[in-house]
């Protein structure tokens, strides 16, 4: 058994080094633009195989089960709330087992939390450790000449030195906020499309038909 774990230890070393080694070919052109266009860059590629696996990771059948049993749970509450009658209606809320439904809210927590920890934190944290390796002080001073990627300037007025980690970290949660602004738009202008297509579409066939004979 000992010998089966440190064979194992020793592929995981050696794929985590060849990964390594295939995220330098692949970024390392990119340092010509400066560590922080590279960093970007790396952040950029996260995100986007953190986009791809939550695209491509289904759903577990028990997650899809625990949406549908919280979702009849709250909107039975909801109901019994918004019956017209305040007192009656906080009566019938409570008799809706609030046990059952923060038992059900709890386990639909973990079980995306689960899923989160592949899709998200996972690439994340992966190319996280990277970053950490690849860019450190110590590394930038031998590529670029500096031990940090910039200096940013603070309240106190002295300049504060913007390492590799910090740099990427702040990259991450830009982009993600940019997926997030660019779905919205997304969204948000598909529905003015429909809306403005339902507004300018002509009736239809029946609708002609019927307005037809009643010209006749």
């Amino acid at each position: 058994m000992e010998n089966f774990m440190d064979a194992l230890w020793f592929k995981i070393v050696d794929l985590v080094d060849t990964a390594a080694a295939g995220l330098d070919l692949l970024f390392e052109p990119l340092h010509v633009l400066g560590p922080a266009a590279a960093i970007s860059a790396i952040a950029l590629a996260a995100v986007a195989v953190s986009k791809l696996l939550d695209w491509a990771l289904p759903h577990t059948r028990r997650q899809r089960e625990l949406e549908a049993e919280f979702n009849r749970l709250y909107r039975l509450r909801q109901e019994a709330l918004d019956c017209g009658d305040p007192e009656k209606g906080k009566y019938l809320a409570r008799n809706i087992d609030q046990a059952e439904l923060n038992g059900v809210y709890y386990n639909l927590f973990f079980e995306k939390l689960m899923r989160n920890l592949i899709t998200t934190y996972l690439p994340i944290f992966s190319f996280l450790a990277y970053v950490n390796e690849a860019y450190s002080p110590a590394a930038l001073t031998a590529e670029f000449g500096m031990s940090s990627v910039m200096t940013l300037p603070s309240l106190s007025g002295d300049a504060v030195a913007a390492g590799g980690v910090f740099w990427y970290l702040a990259s991450a949660v830009s982009v993600f906020v940019l997926f997030f602004v660019g779905g919205q738009l997304h969204g948000k202008m598909r529905r003015k499309n429909d809306a403005h297509e339902k507004r300018h579409s002509g009736p239809g066939p029946l609708t002609r038909q019927t307005a037809s004979g009643s010209m006749g």
